[in-house]
């Protein structure tokens, strides 16, 4: 207080000058506040008050969560200026003492919604949509007899709603195929003065039935994006029933022991009667790990009887210690003759709960990757649910514990608006569709952060790694509990009353083996160019993007100048997945001018930009540089270039990338100019970061039967496709790709498919070259 006064004593002008964390005569700027807080203070007070740190976000804790309730209350306070958000990005330092991690000094640096390199949190598009200028009200869903008409508020200080304009598509979702179409229709804005409200007038489809959300678009006057909204137009119950086909055919059922067993066709499921669960899901004797459920997310249940029903059986459940012969608790668990199992359950316990719902036990180390329509990207919380997208995503798995490592988004934790989900594991696809209103996926459980100081950001979770929940649970700040955030961060409560409807869930699990139908749809695919393109790709569709190695990772370079690529990467989050053109044409690998320290070391420096990048492949075509010389002894130049090979795949197990080989035709070099000589390599060197790449596009230059790819099998790790005749790519010509992508399912190929074509119009042909090959994978996997 004395600092503040001294300075007050060189305010000649006698300007009111405002302090953080203090109150003064007209202001108040206290930090961290409890919802609502307090007796003649803050919220309850009588002075102009903007706290100078409000829910301090750590981890993944804070910052959005918790934010809707007090900007709500503070929106609804004339005395409210507002507040400000502990703070923008990770602090962290990049220790060469520590193998190069990124260091946030446990709790103390871990508070940003955006990571070190501005990698964006779950968070960031939370507070965008509640802090945006433009806010709309409603509900998130449109009922088929929607007008067009939605409220807007303009809480612009000084710019008038119309000096903004928007954009309204139409959206219908092909699950299947994982692509969109849209349809987009004029909006009406009206006039609508700073800090008052007024209606949109939004343009019509001629039937809104065959669309399944309206997607709104807000844009500033200057051109910049405030937010998208999606408003969902198509149920989940009527959406499931376009990919749940009931089928035909009677379904045996048998019961031995505690077990019931039902079949059809090549689908089996076991039941344990006593404990009410699957216990088994086969599919042509292939047997899937999922078990141990469906089972409530509360223990205060137990089965007291049961009913057999067409196809499969209904478990009744009480509270523990209850004599009541009557319930409205159950699950429901049946086979339907298309081999698609059909669950359903009631809850009907009055109380307080973190989470409600079935759960289920899964091997967490089988996962790779997810598939789904609903809300995302990035997961949620009870206090954070703002921020989401209804959409088709997908996101390889990963172990982040946001704050400690910046892989976003998030693999694990809950996921909102649950549709349908394609869950890829070692075993196969778990196909799970869900058919009631406002479900969540938990999706296993994070793991909590090693350096918290307290419990408040580690959130409850149901004991099961795989469930379906009604509700789930908030997450806290820094220095608050979740309950301390307003009315979101409360547990969920639900009144028990036989004059309203218990909580109900309805889905559908498959199981398709990795050898099954379902082929080559869970491949990614990207596209070979530049980073500047990542938006594009990512509204195209494009799984990840393949950089030019020299462009991106600038090996001669220093490490400042690559880490504006690497920041700008971060900021357009597509993942640098893989890069290509390895070594420049003047290094040579093969012949009396290889320079093996040389080459090492500029490995090395592409191997650990590409570990910081999350880059998983690097290319190793480089036509120029393996040109064998004329008069060689070809027999010693492969020789040593398998032992230079070995040396690279050593480096890249050091940081974790794997080297593919690429075969390319005549024209482009003299060395390795077919799979089936790549394959050779990859055999010789026989290191497993060290593997072979097929592209079809060198392939059918050189007349190489795709059947190679079978023989290639495991060794085959990524993939490069344009058409023949001018490398354009798929669809421009209208190539088949049908005898490639067989072989590939032939093998049961997980690995990726990058573009690499020569483009005349980006825009156009990255859209429909991504839609084609789409297409084509499709037709061969049903």
């Amino acid at each position: 207080m004395l600092y503040f006064l001294k300075i007050a004593a060189f305010n000649k002008q006698k300007r009111a000058v405002c302090h953080p964390w203090l109150e003064e005569e007209y202001t108040n700027t206290a930090h961290y506040p409890s919802y609502g807080i307090g007796t003649k203070f803050l919220f309850q007070g009588n002075k102009v008050f903007f706290p100078t740190e409000c829910i301090h976000g750590l981890y993944d804790g804070g910052h959005g969560a918790g934010l809707d309730d007090f900007w709500n209350l503070m929106q609804e306070n004339p005395l409210s200026a507002g507040c400000f958000l502990w703070d923008f990005a990770d602090q962290a330092v990049l220790r060469k003492d520590k193998g190069d991690i990124l260091d946030t000094d446990t709790n103390h640096g871990a508070d940003g919604i955006v990571g070190p390199f501005r990698e964006k949190e779950g968070s960031f598009y939370t507070i965008k949509e509640i802090w945006s200028p433009v806010y709309l009200e409603g509900t998130n869903f449109l009922p088929l007899t929607f007008d067009g008409i939605i409220k807007v508020q303009n809480r612009y200080h000084f710019t008038n709603l119309n000096q903004c304009s928007f954009k309204a598509e139409w959206v219908s979702f092909d699950y299947k195929k994982g692509v969109s179409k849209k349809l987009e229709t004029d909006v009406v804005v009206p006039d609508v003065a700073p800090g008052l409200s007024g209606y949109l007038k939004i343009g019509l489809p001629s039937d809104i039935r065959s669309y399944d959300a309206l997607s709104l678009t807000a844009t500033d006057c200057y051109g910049k994006n405030l937010y998208t909204w999606t408003r969902t137009i198509t149920s989940a119950q009527d959406y499931a029933y376009r990919l749940v086909n009931i089928g035909q055919g009677s379904v045996v059922q048998k019961e031995h022991d505690r077990n019931l067993f039902f079949k059809i066709g090549d689908t089996e499921v076991i039941v344990d009667k006593i404990v009410g669960q699957i216990k088994k899901i086969s599919v042509g004797g292939r047997s899937l790990s999922l078990k141990n459920g469906p089972r409530f997310t509360t223990d205060e249940l137990e089965i007291f009887d049961t009913k057999k029903i067409n196809n499969g059986i209904r478990f009744l459940y009480r509270k523990k210690g209850s004599n009541k012969s009557k319930s409205r608790n159950f699950v429901q668990i049946s086979l339907l003759p298309s081999g698609w199992i059909e669950m359903e359950y009631a809850f009907d316990l009055g109380g307080t709960y973190d989470y409600i719902g079935v759960t289920f036990d899964y091997p967490e180390e089988k996962v790779k990757r997810i598939k789904w329509l609903g809300n995302g990207p990035f997961r949620v919380w009870k206090n954070r649910l703002k921020g989401g997208t209804f959409s088709i995503w997908g996101k390889d798995y990963n172990n982040t514990v946001t704050g400690e490592s910046w892989v976003y988004p998030e693999f694990k934790g809950y996921h909102s608006n649950l549709y349908a989900a394609d869950l890829q594991t070692e075993e196969g696809v778990i196909q799970i569709v869900g058919a009631s209103e406002d479900l969540y996926l938990h999706l296993f459980t994070p793991e909590s952060p090693k350096g918290r100081n307290n419990d408040n950001t580690v959130a409850k979770f149901p004991s099961g790694q795989l469930s379906i929940l009604n509700a789930i649970s908030p997450i806290g700040t820094k220095f608050k509990r979740p309950k301390d955030l307003g009315p979101q961060g409360q547990q969920n409560y639900f009144h028990q009353t036989d004059l309203a409807e218990p909580l109900r869930g309805k889905f559908y699990i498959q199981y398709i083996p990795q050898d099954g139908k379902i082929g080559l749809r869970k491949n990614r695919i990207g596209v070979c160019t530049s980073v500047d393109n990542s938006e594009l790709l990512q509204k195209s569709g494009s799984s990840f993007v393949e950089v030019g190695i020299q462009d991106f990772f600038v090996p001669f370079k220093s490490d400042a100048e690559f880490e504006i690529n690497l920041m700008k990467a971060k900021l357009l989050n597509l993942p640098v997945f893989a890069g290509n053109n390895f070594y420049p044409s003047n290094m040579k690998l093969v012949g009396a001018e290889v320079d093996l320290a040389k080459i090492l070391a500029y490995t090395e420096v592409v191997m650990r930009r590409a570990r910081q990048a999350g880059t998983k492949i690097l290319v190793l075509g480089s036509g120029g540089a393996r040109r064998i010389p004329d008069g060689l002894d070809r027999n010693i130049v492969e020789q040593n270039f398998v032992n230079l090979c070995k040396r690279i795949a050593e480096l890249g197990d050091k940081y974790n990338v794997t080297v593919v080989i690429e075969p390319l035709r005549k024209q482009e070099t003299n060395f390795i100019n077919t799979v089936r000589e790549g394959l050779k390599i990859v055999k010789l060197v026989n290191h497993p970061n060290f593997k072979l790449l097929a592209d079809f596009y060198h392939m059918a230059c050189e007349d190489e039967d795709p059947e190679i790819i079978v023989e290639a099998g495991k060794d085959l790790y990524h993939c490069h496709i344009a058409e023949k005749a001018e490398r354009t790519a798929p669809g421009v010509k209208g190539d088949d790709f049908e005898p490639y992508l067989k072989s590939l399912k032939a093998i049961n190929y997980d690995g990726s498919i990058s573009l690499e074509c020569r483009w005349h119009k980006f825009k156009e042909e990255v859209i429909s070259g991504i839609a084609e090959i789409q297409r084509q994978i499709v037709s061969i996997s049903e």
